[in-house]
């Protein structure tokens, strides 16, 4: 089982309205048994759609609406992670699909700090990967290209030919 977080930016970095639609993409990446944090139920007809074509059956995933929050359910509110009732229905999943150790990754669409505290509240702080660097705003820094690509040149790490620009010039 993996748990999948569909969140988006974190409205900290970029002020976003309704991202209900854009965030449900995170259903292209679920599969049988795993767990998909959601701002709001997907629509009907895009999951039946998404998972006729990955070959998942929709009945076999667990899908956890997170408290509306201030976004009012548009959004994926990052500070409704750790809120004590979506904690809860996280754990009643795992607890009948055999408890933490069943959860094999956490993945977010967008890697936040937020998703660091929501792992590290149900105990899987190991199963998100770099949850030490996303806690400390690690998702943040890397978003920079510029900052991103001294860090991959720094540690000798391939990327995509090219270099960061200034301006048009």
């Amino acid at each position: 089982m993996r748990i999948i977080i569909a969140n988006h930016i974190d409205p900290a970095i970029r002020n976003r309205t309704d991202l209900r639609a854009w965030t449900q993409r995170a259903l292209w990446g679920a599969r049988n048994g795993d767990l998909v944090v959601l701002c709001a139920p997907p629509d009907p007809h895009f999951l039946r759609y998404a998972t006729a074509l990955t070959g998942t059956d929709p009945g076999r995933l667990h899908l956890v609406t997170a408290p509306p929050g201030q976004y009012g359910g548009r959004l994926l509110d990052p500070q409704m992670l750790t809120h004590p009732d979506l904690l809860d229905q996280v754990r009643s999943v795992l607890a009948e699909h055999g408890g933490a150790q069943a959860v094999k990754e956490v993945w977010a669409l967008w890697p936040s700090a937020s998703v660091a505290r929501f792992a590290v509240s149900l105990g899987l702080g190991e199963k998100l990967p770099g949850a030490g660097f996303l806690a400390q705003g690690g998702g943040e820094l890397v978003n920079n290209k510029a900052t991103f690509r001294m860090l991959a040149a720094a540690a000798d790490v391939s990327v995509a030919e090219g270099t960061v620009v200034r301006d048009p010039g």
